[in-house]
């Protein structure tokens, strides 16, 4: 099963409940979640926005010619395989 698609965004309602959504107008069939505070809806938005490109950016510092020395026991390389565990990255 795919996720929905990115971007998303949020906007504050009258209520002041916190939509997150996938389109500029937010709607029930665009509606991915909604929060209480500002605070949790930035970090889940920016959390979501960014992660394809943080994953992106991991896997090619794993290729970067100076890691070939480096085994799964290095310390940066551990914390990269980590953060993409993390990530569900297989």
């Amino acid at each position: 099963m795919e996720h929905t698609p990115t971007p998303w965004k949020a906007t504050e309602n009258i209520l002041r409940i916190y939509t997150i959504h996938t389109r500029d107008v937010p709607s029930r069939d665009n509606q991915v979640a909604c929060v209480n505070q500002p605070s949790d809806a930035a970090f889940i938005v920016q959390a979501v926005n960014s992660h394809e490109a943080l994953v992106s950016a991991l896997q090619l510092a794993l290729k970067h010619p100076g890691f070939e020395r480096c085994t799964e026991e290095c310390p940066t390389v551990k914390t990269i395989y980590n953060a993409l565990k993390l990530a569900g990255v297989k």
